[in-house]
């Protein structure tokens, strides 16, 4: 009688194909975590959505199941794909596997040029190397220390961001005086805050705004303006009181050095319309 088998089977291999690239888009997604936030966002960008949590569950199911469909439409058919080659041509399975890999990422190449290449070569040669040497057992240890990865490096991450090794984004807390300028949304569009606290504006967009002043209104006149701080973590807010515009609040955003002033507009309030400061005129 023989024993179990504990061998590398197409069962194995593909279960420990899933397991890998679930794990870097794990990893990935704490590096890009820990990265965006040192990243100013818009002004007027909620920080975390209501409907992230809801996302979770979704995205989790939906990841497994594309997951599972690259390994066996991908990262499988290359591991055969390098064995036969190193078989009639020589050399090492895991060179022409590599190879292979690289072939893999020229997919993403047009879309995220040498960076998406690199990305997905990469992510293509983890899971090939780790699934070619799936034995039984190896799911399980691949699952723990592909975890206590993941959490170690986000944990090394938030230990950075909390010391300020990595200095994470902090809102502005510009004074009235700072927001003293004229502002545009790079087109032509102009919102003047004066000292005095009045306020002089035209052709800001309210509405639709995708980008083009298509499907979009604008609007301007003159009224006045004030800074409303909140200390409590929020965004500043500039509140700017016009006769005939339907807006009134701007969320304060950027950096010291780059302030901009945001808000979100259309159907659903998740357009973001952006204005920065010009530079003041030289005498």
């Amino acid at each position: 009688m023989s024993g179990p088998d504990v061998g590398r089977t197409y069962a194995r291999m593909l279960r420990v194909s899933a397991l890998a690239l679930l794990l870097e888009a794990a990893l990935a997604l704490v590096v890009v975590l820990v990265a965006d936030s040192t990243e100013a966002p818009d002004p007027a960008e909620d920080t975390v959505s209501p409907f992230a949590v809801v996302l979770v569950p979704i995205l989790g199911v939906f990841g497994v199941v594309v997951a599972l469909a690259v390994s066996a439409m991908v990262v499988l058919p290359a591991i055969g794909a390098g064995e036969s080659l190193a078989r009639r041509s020589g050399g090492r399975p895991a060179w022409w596997q590599l190879g292979l890999a690289a072939a893999v990422g020229l997919l993403a190449a047009p879309l995220g040029g040498w960076r998406g290449w690199a990305v997905t070569a990469a992510a293509a040669a983890g899971a090939i190397l780790l699934a070619r040497h799936a034995r039984r057992g190896f799911f399980v240890s691949l699952l723990l220390w592909g975890t206590l990865a993941v959490l170690s490096v986000g944990t090394l991450g938030g230990i950075a961001l909390y010391t300020g090794v990595i200095e994470p984004y902090e809102r502005p807390r510009p004074t009235a005086q700072a927001l003293v300028g004229t502002w545009t949304d790079g087109r032509d569009a102009r919102l003047t805050l004066a000292a005095d606290g009045r306020a002089t504006a035209a052709g800001i967009t309210y509405g639709e705004w995708d980008g083009s002043r298509e499907a979009s209104k604008d609007c301007g006149g003159q009224g006045t303006w004030r800074l409303k701080s909140h200390p409590d973590g929020w965004a500043d807010e500039v509140e700017v009181t016009l006769p005939d515009c339907p807006w009134s609040t701007w969320a304060v955003g950027g950096t010291d050095a780059a302030l901009a002033l945001g808000q979100n507009l259309g159907d659903e309030g998740d357009d973001p319309y952006v204005l920065r400061r010009l530079p003041a005129p030289t005498r």
